[in-house]
């Protein structure tokens, strides 16, 4: 049977930038897939793009709000944002050079997440005769913050002179179908491969699940596929998946384990019944409220629920039960006003007790929830300075054990800052079987990567 990801194979090198996002069917489905190359936009062409959105909304059902900095997209399940900044260049070369790259990362610092993504940049001239920098950022959550900023700046080495033709673009060539992917041989497991595999999971599983895309039948093989759930990573392989991502040796997308844990927490029936609440907690750079937003089912109606708790804690403070207590009993209050989940049993049964989990969480306690999962803080002074990548495979290891939630440390104003995300969303079985298995199938690659 043909995979459902058919419909996104391979753009092909030949393609032109806009004409391959056109041939995807829309402009903004290769946006929101990521499966576009972020590289630099011919000069010029950046009016084109927009138009191109502007033109799409009908299509793919888009509703547009006009707010001062620009027009507002938002999809029915991730949002695109198209903005204008102007940024005047009046001044010398280098000075100009200056001035863009500090407003660039005044505008789109790495620290912001996943929201500023794609910058496409162009120059022009405003009514006054001055040049300016016009920023179009996409608000597109699987596309690369880093890589985003590194096309930005080729394209400012280019300020000062006349715009000139570039050669066209690369596009990312990518495999026909998920199998294809993962299976091929001598996997390079890179951030890249990555993002490549989030989006093909991701991409695949919501061509099933979301009312506003095309539908396809599902593949009878991933029905039942639990293997993936049942065996999971061992200890040892997980300590070696962690000490590879200290060592930057392999580097993983959030989106890879926040499918995984979500699957696994998914899995609360059997069989193929309607989808049930499923709730989660995540500290990932990864912004789920926005890239679900206004996520929504003819049947189920709203599919998340989203909350956003800071908890603050004085390092100097070893025992941190009465914070942790406090932080517990707001969330628990939170869960109560909202009611987002239709059965409480089930946040009982996917979070445990939660003042002990938020206990064990909060501070540099060892405690074993009732799923028997030891969670360990990372201390501020020994933690590595790529806690996104550690981050993701811890997130993985808990979830394979069957545990919701992990957490991350950041030192801010001397403190260690949490930042728990709280989500409630609907996943289907079968959806849930197939997040896990390609989740635990990568990781299986990368296992082997470190190993070799």
């Amino acid at each position: 049977m043909e995979s459902g990801m058919d419909y996104l194979r391979p753009l092909g090198n030949s393609e032109s930038f806009i004409d391959a996002c056109h041939s995807q069917g829309n402009l903004n489905h290769a946006f929101a897939f990521g499966l576009v190359a972020p590289t630099p936009l011919e000069a010029g062409r950046v009016d084109e793009v927009v138009r191109s959105l502007q033109a799409s909304h009908v299509l793919l059902n888009t509703r547009i709000a006009r707010r001062a900095t620009g027009k507002w997209f938002a999809r029915s399940y991730v949002r695109v944002e198209v903005k204008h900044e102007k940024i005047k260049t009046d001044s010398r070369s280098e000075d100009r050079r200056k001035i863009v790259s500090t407003a660039l990362h005044e505008k789109f610092p790495v620290e912001t997440g996943p929201l500023w993504r794609v910058v496409f940049l162009d120059v022009g001239k405003d009514e006054e005769g001055h040049r300016y920098l016009l920023i179009v950022s996409f608000h597109a959550a699987i596309a690369d913050t880093e890589t985003g900023i590194r096309f930005g700046f080729h394209v400012i080495d280019r300020l000062g002179s006349p715009p000139e033709p570039s050669p066209r673009p690369t596009v990312v060539e990518m495999p026909r179908s998920v199998e294809e992917h993962l299976g091929r041989e001598n996997t390079e497991v890179t951030w890249r491969d990555g993002m490549r595999a989030a989006r093909l999971v991701l991409g695949y599983l919501w061509g099933h699940s979301n009312p506003y895309l095309r539908k396809f039948p599902q593949p009878a093989e991933l029905t039942h596929e639990t293997r993936y759930i049942e065996d999971g990573l061992s200890r040892e392989d997980t300590t070696r998946l962690l000490k590879a991502c200290e060592d930057g040796r392999v580097g993983l997308h959030p989106l890879v384990a926040v499918a995984g844990a979500m699957a696994l927490n998914a899995i609360v029936h059997d069989g193929d019944a309607p989808p049930k609440a499923v709730s989660f907690v995540t500290t990932h750079e990864v912004n789920l409220r926005e890239y679900f937003r206004d996520l929504e089912d003819p049947i189920y109606g709203s599919q998340i629920t989203y909350c956003h708790l800071p908890l603050w804690i004085p390092p100097s403070n070893g025992k941190i039960w009465d914070n942790a207590k406090r932080f517990s009993l707001q969330f628990r209050n939170f869960l109560a006003a909202k009611k987002p989940l239709q059965d409480m049993r089930i946040y009982s049964r996917l979070m445990g007790d939660p003042e002990t989990t938020f206990a064990s969480l909060a501070g540099d306690v060892k405690s074993i929830n009732e799923f028997g999962t030891s969670v360990v803080q990372i201390p501020r002074r020994t933690a590595p300075a790529n806690l996104r990548c550690t981050e993701v495979l811890r997130w993985v290891s808990a979830a394979n054990m069957g545990t919701p939630f992990t957490h991350r440390a950041t030192v801010f104003d001397d403190r260690l800052f949490y930042c728990l995300n709280y989500y409630t969303t609907f996943v289907t079985p079968i959806q849930a079987n197939a997040y896990a298995a390609k989740t635990m199938e990568y990781l299986r690659l990368a296992l082997a990567e470190i190993s070799a």
